[in-house]
């Protein structure tokens, strides 16, 4: 890309009508000029890819996230973070249907499938498996019923992990207590246990 002094010395060059050699006052302009460009180009570049959530710097997307109400998610990934928001800012007004609840619902960072149970069970949520970022099992309760409709019934079956899966990892008592994790990280992040 070429710069605006350049730019303007390609562009002043040929006319012949200026001093360009370096040192004189036309070309010690041009540089003052591009000086001030460059402070501009550097804000509209920020400015540009602080425009969207997959090319923002941090602080921008931690700014998004509070202007949505979304929990700090400093233990969760970048790209995880960034896919949240985005799910955030695509749940309408009139997605109360199967799809736009799918949705909702992972705008609330849980990825999960919903069962319903007509003609007046709960709506279940299973395979529940939490986006990361969530301090407990009740922010992430709280975060998943703001984004589902008020009078439903909604069973939340959390976590992939089950006793076979536990069982399979093959680890000692001592070796659990020795984690010193709680029940509630359990239901959160069991599936990451070595």
């Amino acid at each position: 890309m070429t710069t605006a002094f350049e730019g303007m010395l390609n562009t002043l060059g040929p006319m012949k009508l200026y001093d360009l050699s370096e040192g004189s006052l036309i070309w010690c302009e041009l540089a003052a000029y591009e000086a001030g460009f460059s402070v501009i180009r550097e804000k509209l570049e920020k400015l540009w890819a602080d425009s969207f959530i997959q090319t923002c710097t941090q602080e921008r997307l931690a700014q998004w996230e509070r202007l949505l109400r979304l929990p700090s998610r400093s233990s969760a990934s970048l790209e995880n973070r960034r896919e949240i928001v985005g799910y955030k800012l695509a749940v309408a007004p009139g997605d109360y249907y199967l799809e736009g609840m799918t949705r909702s619902i992972r705008a609330a960072g849980l990825d999960a499938q919903i069962v319903e149970d007509p003609p007046m069970g709960p709506l279940t949520l299973t395979g529940a498996s939490s986006a990361g970022g969530f301090d407990s099992l009740d922010q992430m309760k709280r975060h998943v019923y703001a984004m589902l409709p008020a009078h439903l019934e909604v069973i939340l079956d959390i976590g992939s992990l089950t006793w076979l899966l536990f069982d399979l990892k093959n680890l000692s008592f001592s070796h659990l207590d020795s984690l010193d994790f709680t029940w509630e990280w359990f239901d959160l992040h069991g599936e990451e246990l070595e």
